[in-house]
């Protein structure tokens, strides 16, 4: 089981062209949560698009006690089995579907996801190897403001309501 650790922001939204000239790569997500288990309150499944492969993928998360912090298991499924968890869905959530950016920096990958439902801003995540890593922002990139403890930006959170206040 892999300890996932990282920090989440509001962003500026930034232009697909200005993403791709800084090097990002592509992945258009579709992602669908499933009915909880005792162990796991967090399980979803992911279609995931990347330069026109498609793969699958099964997580389960829950909490690991620091402040960034959560255990995570993910696995690639087949397209089978991913059909077969689908009968598992969550059907009080919405499915969520984004186009992911990711920027490697260093040792650091800056994920950026646009929602078609958020207008004027994205998300950009970055997952640290220890809660107290230091980190930069690449300079083009303008932080609104940090929402790392702000679970209405999980997208968990998101699949049940969008916020409509920031």
């Amino acid at each position: 089981m892999a300890l996932e650790i990282e920090r989440k922001f509001l962003i500026k939204r930034i232009p697909h062209d200005t993403l791709i000239s800084m090097g990002a790569s592509v992945k258009e997500i579709e992602q669908s949560f499933l009915l909880p288990s005792v162990d796991f309150p967090v399980r979803r499944i992911r279609k995931v698009v990347k330069e026109g492969k498609t793969r699958y993928f099964f997580t389960q998360k829950r909490p690991a006690g620091g402040e960034f912090s959560r255990e995570e298991m993910e696995s690639k499924i087949s397209r089978k089995m991913y059909l077969e968890l689908q009968k598992e869905r969550d059907l009080g959530l919405n499915e969520i579907v984004k186009t992911r950016y990711v920027i490697s920096n260093g040792k650091l990958n800056y994920e950026i996801d646009k929602f078609p439902f958020f207008d004027f801003f994205d998300v950009m995540e970055i997952e640290l190897p220890s809660e107290n890593a230091l980190f930069e922002i690449p300079k083009c990139i303008e932080i609104i403001k940090e929402v790392t403890t702000d679970f209405r930006y999980t997208n968990y959170q998101l699949a049940k309501e969008i916020p409509t206040n920031f």
